[in-house]
Parts: structure tokens; C-alpha cells; sequence
């Protein structure tokens, strides 16, 4: 009985949550449901709204997608039948880069610039937030010296209401981040994935965030197509042709994940330009400061200027202890990722095993593997175990400002 209260529950929260995006979203990231009924009978079944959504967006997305797939196809049969290349030429690795071209292509056709606008309002958000603090203080400091009536200064009065007023506007803000931050929940809710909000806030503060989301719209559609793929299969009765095409079509879909999966991979571990490389980089400059710093006090004469100095050491401790942090993230994230590329690549193994015995023994293997568990699989390894704390809202602050330098 319990069991089933808290179930109850939870459907109306995320009814509620739903409910909430459509009547307040003021930019469409979930596309409008066209139907007869009523909305409150169209949104009283969250399972149903996630079924609905991913057909009428991957719906859209479907013949672009496939002709693009079958593009792949042509491309990978005839890697398949090219041998290695000579020392003038090497063709393999020029078809390996037009199947590169053309999985971007249908990366860069999926995607939902949505989120992406969502993502960079949150951080531009949260810096006219910090601004906002920082006019507080002054505002306190200031009040210290001001006085109680003038025609002339501004008064105690005056500063207090001064500061009220922008409290008042960081609360509306954090309330617009909030809705944002619910987009969001909702939007990849409905893409099959479910994210905490605590998660939302801290992935929305990282950058690569747009990798994230990338792998969460191409996973989805190859669900899709599976699905499709299976349909049409049963329509030809497993025929040996529609049973060869969907082996060989397996093939893609996972040279297509690890394609995206190096290419996250890469950004994060580029010597030059990757994640890493860019934290490495502040935190020599950051630690480069510390010490002139240090340095600084030590030849400093005058008390003023010891002050100055030490607040320079602070700031930049504490620059280089969340830069860490980041880096750690990462070189996390980039291990959860070498372990899905694992996965994937094993399923993209057993793929060109059951392409090569339909190939060759004109035997009709039936599909035995839950492609869809396994793709799901794949997506919760990039996402798990993501860290959702921050020790303090300086490092959280400090993170984002990160996240704006790489």
C-alpha cells in the first residue's frame, strides 16, 4: 500500500511538473501536442507525454536521420570491401573521415539549440546575481558612514531600501533560474533519462554540458530507430534481406556512438584545447600569482598594502582549489566515458559478428539482443556518479566563472 501511495506520488509530481513547463515556458523546447482532447487529459499520463514527445520530435528528425544513416551504410560496405591503402594514398582513411563527416552531420541536424540558449541565460543569470552581491556590500559598507537624514547624501533609510530592492531582484532571478532549471528536469525527463534537480544545477554550471546533451538526443533517436528497424522486420517476416540490413544497420548505430564517444573523449583530454589542458593552464597561472603574491608581502611596507596582498592569496587559493575540483570532475567523467566506449565497442563486435555469419551463410539470425536497454545502458554511464556538491557558494561561484574561461 505504501509502495503505491509513493508511486501515486511521484506520477503527480511529475505531472505537476510538466503541467508547470507548458504554462510557463516562455520559449518551446517540448513541441505542442496536437489533439483534440483536452490538455489536462493529455498531460494525465507522464509515461504517455514521454511516448508522445519522442515521436513527434524524433518524428520530425526521422527522414533526415535515415537518409543520412543509410549514407553511413554505403560508406561503411565500401570501407569493408577497401583494402589498405599505399603510401600515396589511403583510402580507407579518407572513406573513415567522409563516414566521420556525415555522423556529424546527423549529430549537428539533431540537435535542440534550446537547451543550449537555456543554459547560457542560467549563466548569465547567475553573474548579474553575483553582481547583485556585490552591490549589496557596497551598499553596507557605504550605509557604515552615511547618515541618518541629508537633502543632499543618501541615508541609512535610503541604503536600506536600496538594498532591499535588489534582494528582492536576486530572488526573482533565482526564481527564473529555477523555472529554467525545471525546463530542463522536464526536457530530459521526457527524453527517457531521469535527472535530479541538484543534478540539473551542477551540470548546467559545466562545460560540457553540450556534450551531455548531445549524446542524450542521439541516443534517443537510435532508439528510434530500433524500433523502427524491428517494426519494419516483423512487417517483412525476417526476410533475409530485411534481416541483413538490420545486422549491418547495428553496425552503424554503434560506430555512430563511439564516433560521438571519442569525440567527447577528446575534448576532454586535447593536449592543446581539451578540458584539461585549459585547467592545467590556470592553475599554473593561478599558482604563478599566489606566489608574487607572497612575494609581495614580503617587501611590503605599509599595512594597506600587506592586506591587498593576502586578499590576492586568498582569491587565488581558492581559484586554484575549485580549478582542481574541476579537473577531477573531468578525469572523472572521461573514465565513465572509456567505460561506455567499452560497452559499445563490444556490442559493435557482436554486431559485425552477426553481420559477417548473415553475409556468409545466408542463415536468418533474428535479432536476441535488447538493443534499447543497452543504448539506455550507455547513456546512465556518462551520467552516474556525477558529484553534486559544492563546498561553498565561493566555489560554486568560482566554477562557473571556470566553466566561462574554458
Amino acid at each position: 500500500m505504501k509502495f503505491l501511495i509513493s508511486l501515486l506520488v511521484l506520477l503527480l509530481l511529475l505531472l505537476g511538473s510538466v503541467i508547470y513547463i507548458f504554462s510557463t515556458s516562455n520559449v518551446t523546447v517540448i513541441p505542442s501536442f496536437e489533439s483534440n482532447e483536452s490538455s489536462e487529459q493529455n498531460l494525465s499520463n507522464p509515461k504517455e507525454v514521454e511516448t508522445r514527445f519522442q515521436n513527434e520530435y524524433f518524428e520530425s528528425k526521422w527522414e533526415d536521420t535515415k537518409e543520412k544513416l543509410d549514407q553511413a551504410l554505403e560508406k561503411y560496405t565500401e570501407l569493408d570491401r577497401t583494402q589498405e591503402g599505399n603510401f600515396f594514398w589511403d583510402k580507407r582513411a579518407s572513406l573513415k573521415d567522409e563516414l566521420n563527416a556525415i555522423f556529424k552531420e546527423l549529430i549537428t541536424e539533431l540537435h535542440n539549440e534550446h537547451i543550449d540558449e537555456y543554459k547560457e541565460e542560467i549563466a548569465g543569470i547567475r553573474e548579474e546575481i553575483n553582481e547583485d552581491r556585490i552591490q549589496i556590500k557596497e551598499y553596507r559598507d557605504e550605509m557604515k558612514e552615511a547618515p541618518k537624514e541629508s537633502y543632499v547624501s543618501t541615508t541609512v533609510e535610503e541604503y536600506k531600501e536600496d538594498i532591499k530592492e535588489v534582494q528582492k531582484s536576486i530572488k526573482e532571478k533565482q526564481q527564473y533560474i529555477a523555472n529554467r532549471e525545471e525546463n530542463i528536469h522536464v526536457y530530459f525527463y521526457l527524453l527517457g533519462i531521469e535527472l535530479s534537480y541538484q543534478k540539473i544545477s551542477v551540470l548546467s554550471t559545466r562545460s560540457d554540458f553540450h556534450y551531455i546533451h548531445e549524446n542524450a538526443l542521439l541516443l534517443t533517436m537510435l532508439n528510434t530507430v530500433v524500433k523502427k528497424m524491428l517494426k519494419n522486420l516483423k512487417l517483412a517476416h525476417y526476410s533475409y534481406a530485411a534481416t541483413r540490413y538490420y545486422h549491418n544497420m547495428n553496425r552503424i548505430i554503434f560506430e555512430l556512438i563511439i564516433y560521438q564517444q571519442n569525440r567527447y573523449i577528446q575534448r576532454i583530454e586535447d593536449k592543446e584545447k581539451g578540458y584539461i589542458a585549459q585547467l592545467n593552464n590556470l592553475i599554473a597561472y593561478n599558482k604563478e600569482l599566489y606566489e608574487s603574491a607572497k612575494s609581495d608581502i614580503k617587501r611590503a611596507k605599509h599595512a594597506e598594502d600587506k592586506k591587498i596582498h593576502k586578499s590576492n592569496m586568498k582569491a587565488t587559493t581558492l581559484f586554484i582549489k575549485t580549478a582542481k575540483k574541476y579537473k577531477k570532475d573531468m578525469l572523472q567523467q572521461r573514465k565513465r566515458l572509456l567505460k561506455a566506449r567499452i560497452v559499445a565497442d563490444r556490442h559493435l563486435k557482436l554486431s559485425q559478428k552477426r553481420y559477417r555469419i548473415t553475409l556468409s551463410s545466408l542463415e536468418v539470425l533474428k535479432p536476441t539482443r535488447d538493443l534499447e536497454k543497452v543504448l539506455k545502458k550507455i547513456m546512465h554511464q556518462y551520467l552516474k556518479e556525477i558529484d553534486l556538491s559544492f563546498e561553498s557558494q565561493a566555489v560554486a561561484k568560482r566554477y562557473l566563472k571556470i566553466t566561462k574561461q574554458l
